[in-house]
């Protein structure tokens, strides 16, 4: 079994939610990991993790930064 490595971290679970669903398309199978108290304090327990298997970390990483990229580029950045 792999280990679970961190790839990103949002200031809220909705942000975290929309990026594992990119690495999700690119057929990258993610969790996110958060504490919001089931919605209740969003932003304020903590950041949303998103975690994946170690083997696919680095290209996690890559689909993450380009969407970072597009996202500046329409100046919507995180």
């Amino acid at each position: 079994m792999s280990r679970p490595v961190e790839v990103a971290r949002y200031p809220y679970r909705h942000q975290a939610d929309m990026a594992a669903g990119f690495l999700e398309d690119a057929g990258i199978d993610a969790v996110v990991v958060g504490d919001d108290a089931g919605g209740m304090y969003p932003g304020i327990l903590g950041p949303a993790r998103i975690v994946v298997a170690e083997e696919n970390a680095g290209r996690a990483r890559e689909v993450l930064a380009d969407l970072d990229e597009e996202a500046d580029a329409e100046g919507d950045g995180r």
